[in-house]
């Protein structure tokens, strides 16, 4: 037997089974509402050994309600809002799940993986965000430059106007 292949064997023989573990949905985006509680179902593999940790600012407002990984996969968060958030702007959680170490002698990994749940808090009045496109072009060329205002404030935007100048070729 040549010595690489003893050194696959080997290898192929000491790897135990390696599986990722995964969380779905991947991500979660709300709005804040005051006194706002709702319920939010996640799937992974089941019968996996996994521990739920609820970890970052938003941390204190959120429950396991419910976990059947073991039977199902499934385990489910409860998010309960306060009436009052002081920071504005974006406020994160993170649901993770950490793959538990296998008993015996081998040395094993534990796998992390997390979800993210983004909470946006409007700012006091008005606060606008802009993003502006502008495709590539030739000269003597139309095009259409498309100006987005997104309003991260809790007062309305009553009216909102772009200019917009090009000053050379670059």
């Amino acid at each position: 037997m040549k010595k690489t292949s003893v050194y696959v064997f080997i290898l192929i023989v000491c790897i135990a089974n390696a599986y990722a573990i995964s969380i779905s949905p991947a991500s979660i985006s709300m709005d804040f509402t005051p006194n706002r509680e709702e319920e939010f179902l996640f799937q992974t593999q089941s019968g996996i050994a996994a521990d739920i940790l609820v970890e970052g600012e938003l941390a204190p407002y959120i429950t396991v309600t419910q976990n059947t990984i073991a039977k199902n996969g499934q385990f489910m968060i409860k998010v309960s809002l306060p009436a009052m958030i002081e920071k504005p702007g974006e406020n994160k959680a993170y649901i993770s799940l950490m793959e538990m170490g296998k008993d015996g002698g081998m040395v094993s990994g534990i796998a992390v993986i997390r979800t993210p749940i983004t909470l946006k808090v409007p700012y006091n009045g008005v606060y606008a965000q802009f993003d502006f496109k502008a495709p590539d072009l030739n000269i003597n060329e139309s095009v259409q430059f498309l100006v987005y205002i997104s309003n991260l404030g809790n007062k309305g935007i009553e009216q909102a106007k772009a200019t917009i100048a090009i000053s050379d070729n670059t």
